[in-house]
């Protein structure tokens, strides 16, 4: 194990060339260890509104079963930051191991695809127990629907389709890094 005497998410090129010149730094592969206790902590000292926002947002979500629907306004409302920065170029408390691990960026809709049960087509159809999907006569869709929503795919291979509550997302498999610039403006 290592202390940690800097943590720079992502550094523009010309630093990252520099870095990687020098030798002696390690690249962060985004996953993190910590008990929670120590994280609330860590947002106490560098990122305290974020902290207390997605609380508020918890505080006041709608529950459904096991479902938790945050507060769309309250999380609205925090501010968006990513861990990386709020909390990792901050902590004192850093350490790294290094390891040989396999990985999977579940975050990507790439890897949900590939990571997924498919059908005898190569489509993912997932529902959330009151949603839920079909496609017919389509290869390698990724259909995920929610809050009731029924959602049908014919005649067409390669998309994306989201449905939940008020939001329907339908977007190429090839492009599934624009669901960034998708989202709509927080109000």
């Amino acid at each position: 194990m290592f202390e940690v005497a800097a943590f720079r998410e992502k550094p523009v090129l010309a630093e990252a060339e520099r870095m990687l010149a020098a030798g002696g730094h390690t690249w962060n592969s985004g996953v993190f260890f910590f008990s929670p206790e120590v994280m609330l902590e860590e947002f106490a000292i560098a990122s305290a509104d974020i902290r207390d926002g997605a609380r508020r947002a918890l505080k006041q979500a709608r529950r459904e079963g096991v479902s938790i629907h945050l507060d769309r306004d309250a999380f609205g409302a925090v501010r968006a930051e990513p861990v990386d920065i709020a909390v990792m170029e901050k902590t004192k408390r850093a350490a790294v191991v290094p390891c040989s691990m396999g990985w999977a960026d579940v975050g990507s809709w790439a890897e949900i695809w590939r990571l997924s049960e498919k059908d005898a087509d190569g489509n993912v159809i997932v529902g959330d127990g009151s949603g839920s999907g079909a496609v017919r006569d389509g290869t390698n869709n990724i259909v995920r629907s929610a809050d009731g929503v029924h959602v049908t795919l014919a005649g067409v291979s390669d998309l994306i389709v989201v449905a939940t509550g008020d939001t329907v997302m339908i977007l190429p498999r090839a492009r599934a890094q624009d669901v960034k610039t998708l989202i709509p403006p927080k109000k």
